[in-house]
């Protein structure tokens, strides 16, 4: 404490020190408030102000299951969660089922959860980021999907002897939203197996075939398609045992009466991928190719395999047609997303010379090449020199110069082809066969021109003497 005394400070250098000493002591209070809150965790349970706080209430939930599982229970029973949040808060809960409602501190979290079966092994995992806003009961929700990491997959397939010439079997394994993989089984006798130990954690479809391959085409005995799901250090397993009754290859082949597919109906997005599986009728008839076609190739196109792209929004029809009979079968696709504008264009060549009655094609390219809109439009500026058909094809009139045009219908984006027509010109001999004045007919040899001479033109040549002759030429 200052004192102020008559032969000290005066009275106002005593106040100014009492001013300087409580500004410092309330920088010291105000400081330690700001570190008491930079390290002290905020967990569920921590006691909060209602300025400082929010609701946090978050909805837990596995994927759909599948019919090929690890062999783990891989039912989940309760789920921990655990969460970083601002300045170093943190939150914990276990045994947690369903919807579970929290305190928080307000700002950024990062919640994860774990799935655990009635064992307490962790099966599936799920992470969200959310903002917890004060005193407000903000949503979250979590779908958790196999644990990551390689997992296995065991496959084993048996049948009966004496039926199968040379056995093998057809079988891929496709990831969601990814490229199928083939599977290499090995065979021995009556029996294929499969075994990988590398599999990524997730989702897969598993397609396999039966087939006796000493026949052309390949006899299909039997086929089948599975969901796959894939844990990180657990063994996933699948085993099938054929017998007479089952494999469809045991009655004789015939004609095809039908065919079907997966689906009758799909919903994609633009550059979203749908695999159609068709499936002959009866399974072992001799003819087993078909044809894959599209209704709108610019809404959906489709492979010789079945797989079907969204290209811009709209609907489409894809069929399939067999070979024997023409027997088909369709699905209607919807294709949905925000259609991509067209930003420029381009042609090529962007000069061409011609002579008369030549002609050059010129290609546009639409950017970006998934624009949903791809139509071009074609003009010239003077038809008299140079017309173009609409697919772009130029064909010289007469000697000039004419710009070729080509317009998209999205944006009205342009670019051009600049032609020269050049006329007919002559660069060898003429040989006349003439005599004096005569008006019998001609015979005339033409070589060594630049450009053909169109039907019906006539062109002025010099005989030995002095006077011109004109003549026409038809061929």
């Amino acid at each position: 404490m200052t004192v102020c005394r008559s032969e000290g400070p005066t009275k106002k250098e005593c106040t100014l020190k009492k001013s300087i000493k409580k500004t410092f002591w309330g920088f010291v209070s105000l400081l330690a408030l700001v570190l008491a809150g930079c390290t002290t965790p905020v967990s569920s349970s921590s006691s909060q102000t209602s300025a400082t706080t929010g609701k946090l209430s978050i909805t837990l939930g596995s994927s759909t299951a599948r019919s090929l599982v690890p062999t783990v229970d891989m039912t989940v029973t309760t789920y921990n969660l655990s969460g970083t949040g601002p300045l170093g808060a943190t939150m914990t809960a276990n045994n947690v089922s369903g919807n579970y409602v929290t305190t928080l501190a307000v700002g950024a979290w990062t919640i994860v959860a774990t799935g655990l079966n009635a064992a307490g092994t962790s099966i599936v995992t799920g992470t969200v980021n959310v903002s917890v806003v004060a005193n407000t009961n903000t949503p979250a929700s979590i779908v958790c999907t196999p644990i990551p990491g390689p997992g296995t997959l065991n496959l084993s397939l048996n049948w009966p002897t004496g039926l199968l010439t040379t056995p093998a079997v057809v079988a891929t394994l496709t990831p969601t939203g990814g490229a199928a993989q083939t599977l290499t089984f090995t065979l021995t006798g009556t029996t294929a197996t499969f075994n990988s130990t590398t599999l990524t954690n997730g989702y897969y479809t598993l397609s396999m075939q039966l087939e006796d391959t000493s026949v052309t085409p390949a006899k299909v005995w039997w086929g089948d398609t599975e969901t796959v799901e894939i844990l990180a250090t657990q063994p996933t397993s699948g085993s099938w045992t054929l017998t007479n009754s089952t494999l469809t290859g045991a009655v004789p082949a015939g004609p095809v009466t039908g065919v079907t597919l997966n689906k009758g109906s799909t919903t994609i997005a633009v550059n979203g991928t749908e695999q159609l599986f068709d499936t002959i009728l009866p399974a072992n008839a001799a003819d087993q190719n078909v044809t894959w076609s599209t209704s709108a190739a610019s809404v959906a196109t489709v492979s010789s395999t079945g797989l079907v792209t969204g290209v811009s929004a709209g609907s489409a029809t894809i069929t399939v047609t067999t070979e024997d009979g023409a027997k088909t079968a369709s699905c209607a696709v919807t294709v949905t997303g925000t259609p991509v504008a067209v930003t420029g264009i381009t042609v090529a060549p962007t000069t061409a010379t011609l002579g008369v009655g030549a002609t050059q094609q010129v290609t546009a390219t639409i950017a970006p090449a998934n624009a949903t809109n791809q139509n071009v439009t074609w003009t010239t500026s003077t038809p008299t020199v140079a017309t173009v058909s609409s697919s772009g094809l130029i064909t010289a009139v007469a000697a000039g110069t004419a710009t070729i045009t080509a317009t998209s219908t999205d944006g009205s984006f342009t670019s051009t082809c600049a032609v020269t027509v050049n006329p007919l010109t002559a660069t060898g001999g003429i040989n006349l066969s003439l005599s004096s004045n005569t008006q019998t007919p001609l015979t005339i040899t033409l070589s060594g021109y630049t450009n053909s001479l169109k039907q019906g033109s006539s062109m002025t040549v010099n005989a030995t003497n002095s006077y011109p002759y004109t003549y026409s030429y038809v061929w």
